[in-house]
C-alpha cells in the first residue's frame, strides 16, 4: 500500500472546514486536560468530544491488535497515545495489509505531516461508563 492513496484523500480534504476545526498542540489539550491514563474521560465529564493535532508523519505508527486496526501516535507534547482507528475510509484502505512495517517505513520517510482528528465515544455502561479515546481520522500532507 502505497502512502499517496492517503495523500490523495488528504487533498480531497484538506480544504474542508471540519479538518481544521478544533486544532490544538496536544491531545490531552484538546480534551480540556480531562484524560485519565491517555485513554478515556468519564461519562458525564465536560469537555469536547472531538479535537486534532497536527504531528509529523514519523509519530504515527499503524498495527492491528485482535484484528482491529489501531494507531500508536506521540502529539507534539511527546506523549503516547494508542488509539483504534474508527475511520471507515482508513480502515478500508489498510484491514487488508497484513505487516505494516514497510507502509509504516514508507510514511515515516515522507517527511510529511499529518493532520489527526481524535474524538471520545459513548460511554460503555456495560464496562466502566468511560468514554474513551479513538482515532477518527489521519490526513497526510
Amino acid at each position: 500500500m502505497k502512502i499517496s492513496r492517503l495523500s490523495r484523500h488528504t487533498m480531497i480534504r484538506k480544504n474542508s472546514r471540519k479538518t481544521c476545526a478544533f486544532l490544538h498542540h496536544a491531545i490531552q489539550k484538546a480534551f480540556d486536560g480531562k484524560l485519565q491514563k491517555n485513554s478515556y474521560v468519564p461519562a458525564g465529564t465536560e469537555c469536547p468530544s472531538l479535537g486534532a493535532i497536527i504531528i509529523p508523519s514519523q509519530n504515527i505508527t499503524f498495527f492491528k491488535e485482535i484484528g482491529k486496526l489501531r494507531i500508536r501516535i506521540v502529539d507534539n507534547d511527546k506523549t503516547e497515545y494508542d488509539l483504534r482507528v474508527t475511520c471507515k475510509y482508513l480502515r478500508d484502505l489498510l484491514d487488508n495489509i497484513k505487516n505494516f512495517d514497510d507502509f509504516n517505513a514508507e510514511m515515516q520517510a515522507s517527511g510529511s505531516k499529518a493532520h489527526v482528528r481524535v474524538g471520545l465515544a459513548k460511554p460503555y455502561a456495560y464496562k466502566d461508563n468511560n468514554c474513551y479515546l479513538m482515532g477518527n481520522g489521519v490526513f497526510f500532507y
